[in-house]
């Protein structure tokens, strides 16, 4: 049996341009040539996996592309859009040849079907669980707004239907870069802005294979599932440095980000809207929390981010991935227009790692509300069992462990953040920073209490 990788492209597009063409060309790199799938995963292993071996991971590397691989291609249309980006002599408001015309190309794919690289060698088994945590953690393939979900299958024993096979042939006519073993580390990293200062066409250590398209009628067996494919749980998003808002509007925030989801999705589903037909859903917190925090704790907003436990669908990736900007309405006028950038889609622990563990120990990253109001708040006696019981009732519908300390820390700013959502009046409950000591290590996110969803009562492994 060969070796083979299953890429699927979840929002439905593919964006690459070919390493011997220029963005306006208007073309697009299709299959993805061995050269830019090694970089990737060279990508990730650098900055998802670091502590894997250069050693291991460059004998794999060479090991794969000993002989170029064949591709099995679900069927892709061609598509563009153009932009008129402004110009040196740009004059705002002003019509005349001031603009340039950029065109963003792209392949429109089924974002259920999957292309399968076939690499010609069996590797070692050890390198097949190396190559499993790889692909794994692949975040997009090709630019970074083509989203994909990789994993290493067994080469398909039997053919498929609506599936293009491209295999190396001199007499074909697609052309695609290829590594020549045995490389290193360095003749992968080679910049393009590095190679032209060399006066070089082409990076070192590669060559031109070209491609024959054969049209096939077959139809793969579905792989199993690897243990390296996780549903999507998580969305990330970075704010740019000017203008960040301050933490104390996380309600707010949160808030605003879940209006502009449900926008984009049009038809929201239960883990958006965390409402079904019928009324609020009761299957404990499966559905989505949009979360707000300082990933730098310098107390201003850098990361905006949705974390739903019971996973979200193509529908709803597909609708979260549209999300650009975040604007807040006048009654909000404390807050602005944020443009964000996707950072990842993807599972928890990988889009969310300061928020994972697992650990024993948790503080508080943003104020603990209880679900149930007391009276007497001011007297330390009284006010530690009330959070205590509050606590470990919140855990139970998580099916969390039980507590075995807890400690209030003094964070007095709790007082500054806003602990309603925007339109709901009333009195504002009081709040608390905790300390959390478990019975055992648990794994997080860990969001609990009142106004959970919307970014409150999150901690963070201290651990």
């Amino acid at each position: 049996m060969k070796t083979a990788v299953a890429v699927r492209f979840p929002l439905g597009r593919y964006h690459a341009t070919p390493w011997d063409a220029s963005v306006n060309e208007g073309r697009v790199e299709w299959p993805p040539s061995p050269w830019r799938i090694l970089r990737a995963l060279v990508s990730t292993w650098k900055t998802r996996l670091p502590d894997l071996g250069e050693d291991q991971v460059m004998a794999l590397l060479n090991a794969l592309v000993t002989d170029p691989p064949a591709y099995w291609s679900p069927q892709t249309a061609l598509g563009h859009t153009r932009h008129y980006m402004p110009s040196a002599g740009h004059v705002m408001n002003k019509p005349g040849k001031n603009r340039d015309l950029a065109f963003d190309a792209f392949l429109a794919i089924n974002p259920t079907q999957e292309l399968i690289v076939e690499f010609a060698p069996q590797i070692k088994s050890s390198q097949q669980e190396l190559l499993s945590t790889l692909v794994g953690a692949l975040p997009y393939l090709g630019r970074a707004d083509s989203v994909c979900h990789a994993r290493v299958v067994n080469s398909p024993a039997e053919k498929a239907n609506g599936l293009t096979l491209y295999e190396p042939d001199w007499g074909g006519d697609t052309r695609l870069l290829a590594p020549t073993p045995p490389f290193t580390l360095r003749d992968l990293s080679e910049s393009p802005t590095a190679l032209r200062q060399s006066k070089r066409l082409d990076p070192p250590k590669t060559r031109w294979v070209q491609y024959k398209r054969v049209a096939q009628e077959w139809s793969p067996r579905a792989p199993a599932p690897t243990r390296s494919r996780s549903p999507v749980t998580a969305v990330r998003w970075y704010l740019p440095d000017s203008g960040r808002p301050s933490i104390v509007e996380t309600v707010a925030l949160g808030h605003l980000l879940r209006r502009a989801v449900m926008r984009q999705t049009r038809d929201p589903s239960y883990a958006l809207s965390g409402r079904t037909d019928s009324g609020p859903r009761s299957d404990q917190h499966q559905h989505a929390h949009y979360l707000a925090f300082s990933s730098q704790g310098d107390g201003r907003v850098d990361t905006l981010a949705i974390w739903a436990p019971g996973g979200l669908s193509q529908r709803d990736i597909a609708g979260v991935a549209r999300l650009r900007r975040l604007s807040a309405p006048e009654y909000l006028r404390r807050l602005g227009t944020y443009r964000l950038g996707l950072e990842v889609l993807s599972s928890t622990r990988l889009a969310l790692p300061e928020l994972v563990g697992p650990s024993r120990e948790w503080t508080s990253l943003t104020p603990y509300i209880p679900g149930r109001s007391w009276g007497d708040w001011t007297t330390a006696g009284k006010r530690i069992p009330h959070v205590t019981d509050d606590l470990n009732r919140e855990l139970g519908y998580r099916g969390l462990p039980q507590l075995v300390h807890i400690e209030e820390v003094n964070k007095p700013e709790w007082r500054r953040f806003r602990r309603a959502r925007p339109h709901h009046s009333g009195r504002k409950p009081p709040a608390i920073s905790l300390r959390l000591v478990f019975e055992r290590a648990v794994p997080g996110p860990l969001a609990l209490g009142y106004l959970s969803h919307f970014g409150l009562g999150l901690f963070r492994p201290s651990g």
